[in-house]
């Protein structure tokens, strides 16, 4: 009988260690109870002025950017192709038209953007003051292995994509982030509430791939979306400072970083093999992925074209896998879609095999092959 095979992480123990890693020479790390409650701080603690201009790639969480304009940011997208390529000359000048005071370079599904392989051609016309944040939400940080372009320059993670932890990871230097979350009696309640609910969204999710049944497991798998949603759809006021919860930031000291990364690449060159027959169609296309970036990314991505990406998409949440497209609802994803084919140490090799013989098998069902 068939199971689900969820995208999230799940197992906790799949992810950590017994060993704590050390704390980096230089870095200060705050944790948040969510991406947008970490950048709220950030912006506030660094007294960013109303209307102040902030540069958002067409590839980027609509949610996230409707946060950002309800802090008075004023967002000017700029462009990416179906690859998520922006031109760093195109980029250069953008930054030399507005002169932003915050700009948000996104690592897209965890690939590394390329803007970082060619900054020397856009880094120089940075005004002093702009503070540069480098979107991690779709990879796991080892803060070893940071660098930073400039003091300016900060890093922020969510752990609920990457990990079966809630919370979110802020890094920069201690010049910069010299600053601690200030929480209130109502923001304590805030976080007790999303503890509660993520605590029983992994549980649920956990349940719902252990059952070889595929009835069961879609209905369960159903019920943890619903509270994933519900929680990040979850508005705190604009004037709480939400730290994460304890319990979570302690466990974040102990991820198993090289193990994770060693599972990952051995599983994306696996898709690469299982995967060749299906970029011959017109479904689908491929991502490019650099293969320093396999340790790094949160899922393995599969391109749509944009007439086929209902029928797709509900042909493989029927088999079970449980997968939506990401940014659904961005500029990007008008013109294409993507969607994540399940990476981690909370899978193994037979479930590699089975999501790629659905993908494989989608193929056969389409009426447009």
């Amino acid at each position: 009988m068939q199971k689900t095979i969820p995208i999230q992480p799940t197992g906790l123990l799949n992810y950590l260690s017994v060993v704590k890693n050390p704390l980096i020479k230089g870095q200060n790390t705050l944790f948040y109870v969510s991406w947008k409650a970490a950048f709220r701080d950030l912006i506030l603690a660094k007294k960013v002025k109303l209307g102040t201009i902030i540069l958002l790639p067409e590839f980027y969480c609509t949610n996230t950017a409707a946060r950002m304009n309800s802090l008075g940011l004023h967002i000017k997208w700029y462009s990416c192709s179906e690859q998520f390529y922006t031109d760093p000359v195109y980029f250069k000048k953008y930054i030399e038209k507005y002169r932003p005071t915050v700009i948000v370079v996104f690592n897209p599904l965890g690939i590394t953007n390329s803007l970082f392989q060619q900054k020397k051609q856009w880094v120089c016309a940075l005004p002093s003051n702009t503070i540069l944040i480098e979107d991690c939400a779709n990879r796991l940080i080892n803060p070893k292995t940071i660098k930073f372009i400039n003091e300016n320059h900060i890093l922020i993670d969510s752990l609920r994509k990457v990990s079966p932890l809630y919370g979110a990871r802020i890094i920069g230097s201690k010049n910069v982030l010299d600053y601690k979350p200030s929480p209130t009696l109502h923001s304590f309640f805030f976080k007790v509430t999303v503890l509660i609910l993520s605590i029983t969204f992994q549980l649920i999710l956990g349940f719902s791939s252990t059952f070889k049944n595929l009835s069961v497991g879609l209905l369960l798998n159903s019920i943890a979306e619903r509270i994933m949603v519900y929680i990040y759809t979850l508005q705190p006021p604009a004037n709480l400072s939400i730290p994460g919860p304890h319990i979570f930031e302690y466990l974040s000291h102990y991820f198993r970083y090289s193990e994770i990364e060693k599972v990952k690449i051995t599983q994306v060159s696996k898709y690469e093999k299982l995967l060749e027959k299906i970029w011959k169609s017109k479904l689908f296309f491929k991502i490019k992925i650099a293969k320093r970036d396999f340790k790094s990314l949160r899922g393995y991505p599969v391109g749509v074209t944009i007439s086929h990406s209902k029928e797709i998409r509900d042909y493989l949440r029927k088999k079970g896998l449980l997968t939506v497209y990401e940014l659904n609802e961005c500029l990007w994803s008008k013109k294409q879609k993507v969607f994540l084919l399940p990476l981690g140490t909370h899978i193994d090799d037979q479930d590699i095999s089975f999501a790629s013989k659905i993908l494989v098998n989608s193929l056969k069902n389409s009426h447009s092959y």
